[in-house]
């Protein structure tokens, strides 16, 4: 833990944090994937090599517009695939591809900025705002076929409301989440980086498949926005996290892949829990 006890940068989290990390996947090599938004965006991918490809946005809002950029991916299970990259808006974008179905899942991220970030916590929440400034926008897609109404989604999912999941990182980085109702999870690091450290912000999920689950979360303090894939089959988690690699909003947002071996762990259910009555 830091001296302070103050949280740190995702640059200093993430050092020697990649021990267990999934390998880079080379199955999207040489390959050309268009994904339709449910809004009406397009969005067509040529993977030039193992680290770096090329898009561009065929419809919606700002059609025409492309550029290269790395990126991370991984196969956690067999035709599901795990895309993330940071484009040109400093947007955290994560594609969760679906060949069992031919669909996706797209998420963005955007972080806040001196001019966005204005409010305290108590008054974002004063304000009926949620406590994070960071946001999220996550669409249904159909992958190389437009999407429509018949086209399958990845349905939100409640399934590990109330279970807690340890994340080994690596031998030093762990942690422990909990899982709670309206969005809410308590991640609390055991060791590591950060050790001591904990918090409760913002977590969604949606399901894949049996055991398979993408997990959003947003961090109110660093700004962190993680987007994982987690595999109760084999027990492991694939994705990306992305914030500022810096102590300021005029730092370069940073994406660094995350996988851990994962474990749920034996503990009461919290939403059986009630409250004990007086004898």
């Amino acid at each position: 833990m830091t001296d302070n006890g103050n949280f740190i940068t995702l640059t200093e989290m993430a050092d020697g944090f990649s021990e267990h990390n999934l390998k880079q996947t080379g199955d999207l090599v040489d390959k050309m994937i268009t994904v339709y938004a449910e809004n009406g965006q397009v969005i067509q991918y040529q993977f030039k090599d193992m680290h770096n490809l090329s898009y561009e946005i065929i419809e919606g809002e700002h059609k025409g517009l492309g550029e290269s950029v790395t990126y991370i991916a991984t196969q956690p299970r067999k035709g599901y695939f795990y895309l993330g990259y940071v484009d040109q808006f400093n947007h955290f974008i994560s594609v969760v591809l679906d060949f069992k179905k031919n669909i996706a899942s797209l998420i963005s991220g955007e972080f806040p900025t001196d001019e966005t970030d204005t409010l305290p916590i108590f008054k974002r929440v004063m304000h009926d705002l949620p406590p994070h400034a960071s946001k999220i926008t996550c669409l249904h897609a159909s992958l190389d076929t437009p999407f429509n109404d018949q086209t399958e989604k990845h349905e939100p999912s409640t399934d590990l409301v109330g279970q807690m999941v340890s994340y080994s990182y690596s031998e030093k980085d762990a942690y422990l989440h909990i899982y709670h109702p309206n969005n809410l999870f308590t991640w609390a690091c055991f060791s590591g980086n950060e050790a001591e450290l904990a918090d409760t912000d913002y977590a969604t999920f949606l399901k894949l498949d049996d055991d398979l689950y993408v997990i959003i979360w947003i961090e109110k303090v660093l700004h962190v926005i993680s987007t994982i894939l987690l595999d109760f089959k084999q027990m492991r988690s694939s994705g990306a996290m992305a914030s500022y690699a810096g102590k300021d909003y005029a730092s370069d947002i940073l994406m660094v892949p995350s996988g851990a071996v994962i474990e749920k762990i034996k503990a009461p259910n919290l939403t059986d829990l009630k409250p004990a009555k007086l004898s």
